[in-house]
């Protein structure tokens, strides 16, 4: 089945994962609740009123590991339908680094990086 296109990026909610990659190692948070919980991802989450796609994946980064990505970039956009629901419209960004230190928060766990 086909899905039309138009209107996906207005009708999705609007989401950001965040890559803070350094010296060859990604900082991943372990979801402790909500969408992904038990599961691995970059930090990441709802774009808020009137900030853009950027502003909301550096204030996630904050918010869920409490540093503060440098050097961002965006890399890739990326649509979740789920039959004819337009799910979520998501801007993924990376970092080459960041400041400050890494630490759990109510609602994730920091992933060792090996």
């Amino acid at each position: 089945m086909e899905i039309p296109r138009e209107g996906l990026r207005e009708e999705a909610t609007a989401a950001t994962p965040y890559f803070i990659i350094q010296d060859g190692k990604a900082l991943l948070i372990e979801k402790k609740r909500g969408v992904g919980e038990g599961l691995f991802n970059g930090p990441g989450g709802k774009v808020e009123g009137e900030e853009s796609p950027e502003e909301a994946a550096i204030r996630e980064a904050v918010e869920e590991t409490k540093v503060r990505p440098e050097e961002v970039e965006k890399v890739s956009e990326l649509e979740f339908v789920f039959g004819d629901d337009p799910f979520m419209f998501v801007h993924v960004f990376t970092a080459d680094s960041f400041s400050g230190t890494p630490e759990e928060t109510e609602e994730n766990r920091m992933v060792p990086n090996r």
